[in-house]
């Protein structure tokens, strides 16, 4: 449960800077699939914590279904933002392939 509630919060916190940026700056194509690909690498960053931290074959597996997962959509983001020849304003917006 503690662990739980340690995955909810780091993931909670690491989009703050994600709301920031959203009132600061207009949403482009570009930011919006720089933010799809960020908020999937938290997911796949918590759920590489959990597999390496817990010893419950249930919080296992779900983690690796989230790194999967969010894997895949990292992925598809990627692959769609390249199709639709999107250009980033700085290398920070840019997806990670």
């Amino acid at each position: 449960m503690a662990l739980t509630y340690k995955l909810s919060l780091v993931a909670l916190l690491s989009t703050l800077p994600l709301a920031a940026c959203a009132q600061d700056a207009q949403l482009t194509d570009p930011r919006i699939a720089a933010i799809v690909v960020t908020a999937n690498q938290v997911g796949i960053d918590a759920g590489k914590l959990a597999i390496g931290k817990t010893h419950t074959t249930q919080v296992r597996d779900f983690a690796k279904l989230m790194v999967t997962d969010h894997t895949s959509v990292n992925r598809s983001a990627v692959a769609l933002a390249t199709r639709l020849n999107l250009f980033y304003a700085s290398a920070s917006e840019r997806p990670a392939r």
